[in-house]
């Protein structure tokens, strides 16, 4: 039993769009993207067939958000969203009274306002530490209690064909059927060797503006490069911004600065971490040089998002055909006996 029309999705969190763009790729229609930040939201509406909101969730009542995007109960399948995680970052401070934090219940309130038959939250693992495990805790309680059945765990995307070792928690909830994680795909050849291969010959990128990053650094970053094994940071000083690897996977491109490249003294340029996080070539980005790094370091990889997608559309069709739900409000029609 398949939708009949595509289910919808709202993205809260938006991004750049990460996340819609593997929804999308696995069928979904992607109704909205909210975001409070500009350029990632000219980011969005620019490569997604979907409007994109400027809202600030937690200063609105889920009504007040439903009513500026023009969605009701009911009018979503599924709603995804990653919550700001600086509060929650082995990167940042960790702090557990970080006003930030509090985003995670105006999104849980508007998942409880608008009822969708899934949620899918995404967020940093150090989310599991912070108030010694006590938030997370309190988040599934609440997920719970609104009434959905859940799975989650930590997801490391080079397991699902990213070419980079970046790791991320990830809650899925379900109002009906079983909720589930994606399998690990089967063994074949990673294209991770082949995205860092075109990162690494620059021209087979589109529209990649490496040239320009040669002589942005220090005169003396040369001697420091060069030297420096693959895999390691030529400031020595942290390992965030290490010197590519011949064969992959990276390490985790975050907001704050991008890897060098392998064989030349400078950063990847936005279109290769961009590829390293598995946007599509044609993928456009919005903004200064520092707002486009940000939306790329901040997005969930298109292609785990998209294993993702597709584990919570299955979950959704098998719990239609064994009759657990009457869709008629989604466009899906219950099994025949």
């Amino acid at each position: 039993m398949e939708f009949e029309t595509p289910p919808t999705v709202l993205d809260v969190f938006c991004g750049a769009g990460g996340f819609s763009t593997g929804f999308e790729q696995a069928g979904f229609d992607v109704l909205a993207g909210i975001d409070a930040d500009n350029d990632a939201l000219a980011t969005f509406y620019a490569n997604h067939d979907s409007d994109a909101y400027n809202l600030n969730v937690g200063e609105l009542s889920p009504a007040e958000v439903c009513d500026a995007v023009g969605i009701s109960p009911g009018d979503v399948d599924a709603v995804i969203g990653g919550p700001p995680c600086q509060g929650h970052s082995g990167l940042g401070e960790s702090d557990p009274d970080d006003p930030r934090n509090t985003l995670m219940w105006d999104y849980l309130d508007l998942v409880d306002y608008l009822n969708p038959r899934a949620v899918i939250i995404e967020n940093v693992p150090d989310i599991k530490a912070t108030a010694d495990g006590a938030f997370l805790t309190n988040v599934l309680e609440r997920v719970d209690n609104i009434g959905y059945d859940i799975a989650y765990n930590v997801l490391t995307a080079s397991d699902f064909e990213v070419p980079q070792m970046r790791s991320r928690l990830f809650v899925v909830g379900l109002r009906d059927g079983v909720p589930r994680l994606p399998d690990l795909p089967p063994l074949s050849p990673p294209p991770v060797y082949e995205v860092l291969n075109r990162v690494q010959l620059r021209d087979e990128l589109p529209n990649n503006d490496w040239r320009a990053q040669l002589g942005r650094h220090g005169d003396g970053l040369p001697d420091d490069f060069y030297p420096t094994p693959l895999g390691k940071d030529p400031y020595a000083n942290s390992d965030h911004q290490v010197r590519a690897p011949l064969r992959g996977p990276i390490r985790t491109i975050i907001a704050e600065n991008l890897h060098f490249h392998t064989h030349q003294p400078r950063y990847l340029t936005v279109r290769e971490a961009a590829a390293l996080q598995s946007f599509p070539d044609d993928y456009r980005f919005f903004g200064g040089v520092g707002a486009q790094r940000e939306q790329v370091g901040n997005a969930v990889p298109p292609l785990l998002a998209q294993h993702i997608a597709r584990t919570v559309r299955e979950s959704l069709e098998l719990a239609t055909l064994r009759g657990q739900t009457t869709l008629s409000d989604h466009g899906v029609s219950p099994a025949d006996d």
